[in-house]
């Protein structure tokens, strides 16, 4: 919390921990944190979320890419209820126990100009308790869980229309 901007994580491991791997949470009497950029990082086997990033409705646009996540007993990587414009990028989530991703529409915005998502993987070894749940402006390089297996949202919709 009280994040100014410019910070970068790179190359970070976050495992094991008593809450989130990377926690990105604003608080409102605090204002946004400031922009941080985390890359080629991994959340493993944390107790809650591998990446949280943000929450109580503060728009702050977090940049998210080339990151894993594994393992984390809530969800890989989520927004929290953040109305930011995020990037999340080139990231791979595996096997979390509730959501691979959720960027779910917020009570604060509109939810198409919430993120971009692009190359972003979801898979699972095993069935998880839910499918992906993901917003914003998505395109063709992204795998998402839906109906329990990780496809490409756009050739799905492709392959159904008549």
């Amino acid at each position: 919390m009280r994040v100014g901007g410019g910070n970068r994580l790179k190359r970070c491991y976050s495992h094991d921990n008593i809450d989130d791997g990377f926690d990105l949470f604003n608080k409102i009497e605090d204002g946004a944190n400031g922009v941080v950029v985390i890359e080629d990082s991994i959340a493993s086997n944390n107790t809650s979320n591998g990446f949280k990033l943000g929450g109580e409705g503060q728009p702050v646009a977090h940049q998210v890419r080339n990151n894993k996540v594994t393992g984390n007993h809530l969800d890989g990587f989520t927004d929290n209820f953040t109305p930011g414009k995020l990037r999340v990028e080139n990231n791979i989530a595996v096997d979390n126990q509730r959501f691979n991703f959720i960027f779910r529409p917020g009570p604060y915005g509109d939810a198409s100009t919430q993120g971009v998502f692009t190359g972003n993987i979801s898979v699972r070894s095993q069935p998880g308790k839910y499918d992906d749940a993901v917003v914003g402006n998505v395109d063709a390089t992204n795998y998402f869980i839906v109906d329990g297996k990780s496809v490409n949202l756009m050739k799905k919709e492709l392959d159904s229309k008549p």
